[in-house]
């Protein structure tokens, strides 16, 4: 299906190739409905398509809105061939039968899929070879102008463990296909409204992914060229060290007779990834400083690092956390304990709260102390939930 519209926006769209290609499964088909955004949100340049651009899916032929709603205008032609619940293997298999449509020029490809893959940890492990493959077949049939990938999310219990290494997995796989010259790009999902079954974006959510799409289309955001490899390296090497620490002290602890039994448990809910935090801080003025509120294993210390910050303070509460990051980086100001009573990061010029699970009074409080203590001009980066002041 092709759907037409002008291109009012020409200063802006005129460079953009004439296709556009969504690809994926249901949150790219079209699950939401219309959302008028406020407007303090809104985009001038992102105007809803009041005509469904539904996906060829004939079970979802008229499902709902996607973000390509949102996004059409922006284009001279829109293929939706997005189908609900599919995995990357089912794309792979059916791929002559799924995108049938041939056409001249060079197109934009949006990816939206993962959800389906979430399920199996050994699916999660080779997505990112699998997506490689699949896309350099796509190259082939479509003269690809860029690639978008949008990272999967879901908050969905049975499925969201394995979520942060799928992105790990899609980061990757876009770095290898970019290495071939491909213009890949990676959308983050970080706070993207959910429904309530934890999978599907919700009306609020769609457009937000489209708001974050349109960023990247005008080249309002330049790609990441963070190296999430060695990012990645460090992290775990950070990890086996700590392993192997407590690891000795259980050695030790049995030499002398105790019951010593000590286990490495993940509490995280989803850290925030570097590629994201890298673009969030890429936006910003040079600072010299960061601090991080409840800094766990020191992931967003060391993303902050590589970008050549170098004043970083951290605080955390759970101590076998804050040991991995002492380890990760010895440099930095780290300290154990309630960041509410310690304020040695009231100083940074930058302060990240991952504050996906902190409740309104926390937020209040962090609210409270930065209005009353930090210096003029500072910026706060915060997860989900903004600050109430």
């Amino acid at each position: 299906r092709t759907y037409m519209a002008s291109l009012s926006e020409k200063s802006e769209t005129s460079h953009l190739p004439p296709n556009v290609l969504f690809i994926g499964q249901s949150n790219a088909a079209g699950r939401s409905r219309p959302y008028s955004p406020p407007e303090a949100v809104a985009s001038p340049s992102l105007r809803r398509s009041d005509e469904m651009l539904s996906s060829c899916d004939p079970k979802k032929a008229s499902a709902g809105y996607s973000p390509l709603n949102y996004l059409h205008h922006m284009y001279s032609s829109g293929y939706n061939f997005a189908r609900g619940g599919t995995s990357l293997r089912e794309w792979t298999d059916n791929f002559d039968e799924w995108l049938p449509t041939r056409f001249d020029g060079a197109a934009d490809v949006v990816w939206i899929q993962g959800e389906s893959d979430l399920a199996d940890a050994e699916t999660v492990e080779t997505y990112a070879l699998r997506l490689g493959q699949f896309i350099r077949r796509l190259s082939k049939v479509y003269r690809i102008e860029r690639l978008f990938v949008v990272c999967t999310t879901s908050t969905r219990e049975t499925l969201r463990a394995n979520a942060p290494a799928l992105r790990e997995q899609q980061a990757s796989a876009v770095e290898s296909i970019r290495a071939e010259g491909i213009d890949a790009r990676l959308i983050s999902t970080e706070g993207v409204a959910m429904c309530g079954d934890g999978v599907h974006y919700s009306d609020r959510g769609c457009y937000e992914v489209s708001l974050r799409l349109e960023r990247a289309i005008l080249n309002r955001q330049e790609p990441a060229t963070f190296d999430v490899a060695s990012w990645s390296d460090r992290m775990e090497r950070a990890k086996a060290q700590l392993e192997a620490e407590m690891e000795k002290e259980m050695s030790f602890g049995s030499l002398l007779g105790g019951e010593k039994k000590r286990k490495m448990v993940n509490y995280t809910y989803g850290e925030i990834l570097p590629l994201t935090l890298y673009q969030a801080l890429s936006s910003l003025p040079p600072f010299e400083s960061l601090a991080d509120l409840g800094s766990g294993c020191g992931g967003v210390l060391l993303t902050a690092s590589m970008m050549g910050c170098e004043r970083l303070v951290g605080v955390e509460a759970m101590q076998s956390y804050l040991r991995q990051s002492q380890l990760l980086l010895p440099d930095a100001n780290l300290a154990a304990g309630d960041f509410c009573e310690d304020l040695r990061w009231i100083s940074a010029s930058v302060i990240v709260v991952c504050s996906t699970l902190y409740d309104e009074d926390l937020m209040r409080e962090i609210g409270e102390i930065i209005d009353a203590r930090a210096a003029d001009g500072v910026h706060v980066i915060t997860l989900d939930k903004p600050l109430p002041s």
